[in-house]
């Protein structure tokens, strides 16, 4: 997994990902298309172990492995060790969740004080499965103005399906409760989903609502930073079209499942977007806005 290099292949295999999920699978129907990314993860290699071991002191003082995650999106991970010679106590491989930051993973002593020890470990990771049975009637918010007219983009093939035409600086709304894990920059430094236009929300359920054109000078929120439904998460750029798209991860190590959506149109009701398209008008109901928060998120919107 440890690399420290990023040749220039990584770009174009991430450029392919965002033009694949982005056009080939959002215009089509059949969401039965899969995307395995695991040559990207492996090439960024966002999280790596860290063991604290002081020379000539590890018979007083314990051995520690931490697992560093680089970035907000969480992974399960397995440590293995071929070789555990004369330290205690031995874990048996397992999946661990690896969230951001420094994550505890194992503390060893040696077994027989005044004797040598030795050890040797690999590893492996991969994104967090999404929950197997999702809610496939959740109604996620339209994301444009509210009151404003849903019309989709047209290109010469069709439709784009989950396209919203707009102008450049309009605003685009969070369509449910998550955690921004990856913000519209300029330069791909750390491990993503999308493109650089992209904002990257993960839900409570392990899904990810990529938002595509978005204006990378915006600066309405950060990774690691909770975002409330029908709340601002940027401005639409030049392209002139949002385009959403929902992102399973499969139970199959990092392989991803585009997923529909179903949008509300007000109370408990949803529609598909082609049922949205030319006819219908952006609505936040106060009941789905409201449908995830926890305590003080909640107060806050019945305040305002």
């Amino acid at each position: 997994m440890n690399t420290n290099s990023f040749p220039r292949q990584i770009i174009l295999i991430l450029s392919f990902i965002f033009l694949f999920l982005s056009e080939n699978k959002i215009r089509s129907q059949n969401y039965s298309d899969n995307l395995n990314i695991s040559y990207g993860i492996k090439s960024w290699d966002p999280v790596h172990i860290k063991i604290d071991e002081k020379a000539g002191s590890a018979f007083y003082t314990p051995i520690r492995f931490t697992a560093v995650n680089s970035t907000y999106y969480p992974f399960k991970l397995v440590v293995d060790f071929p070789t555990f010679e004369n330290l205690f106590p031995k874990p048996p491989p397992r999946e661990i969740s690896i969230s951001h930051g420094t994550n505890n993973l194992f503390t060893f002593s040696v077994h027989v004080p005044g004797k040598g020890y030795s050890y040797k470990y690999n590893y492996s990771y991969w994104l967090t499965p999404s929950d197997e049975i999702l809610d496939d009637r959740y109604p996620y918010l339209i994301p444009i103005q509210v009151s404003k007219r849903v019309n989709a983009k047209y290109i010469s093939s069709g439709k784009i399906l989950d396209s919203f035409i707009g102008n450049v600086g309009d605003t685009v709304y969070s369509m449910r409760r998550g955690l921004v894990v990856a913000v519209p920059i300029d330069k791909n430094l750390n491990f993503r989903l999308s493109n650089h236009d992209c904002l990257e929300i993960l839900h409570e359920d392990g899904t990810y609502m990529i938002y595509h054109h978005l204006n990378k000078k915006g600066d309405f929120t950060a990774p690691g930073k909770i975002v409330l439904p029908g709340q601002p998460v940027g401005l639409l750029s030049d392209s002139l079209y949002l385009i959403v798209s929902l992102i399973k991860v499969s139970q199959i190590k990092n392989v991803l499942l585009p997923q529909p959506i179903t949008y509300s149109i007000g109370a408990n009701n949803i529609v598909s977007f082609d049922d949205l398209d030319g006819v219908a008008q952006s609505v936040h109901p106060i009941e789905v806005v409201t449908r995830e928060l926890k305590g003080r998120e909640l107060k806050k919107i019945i305040k305002k």
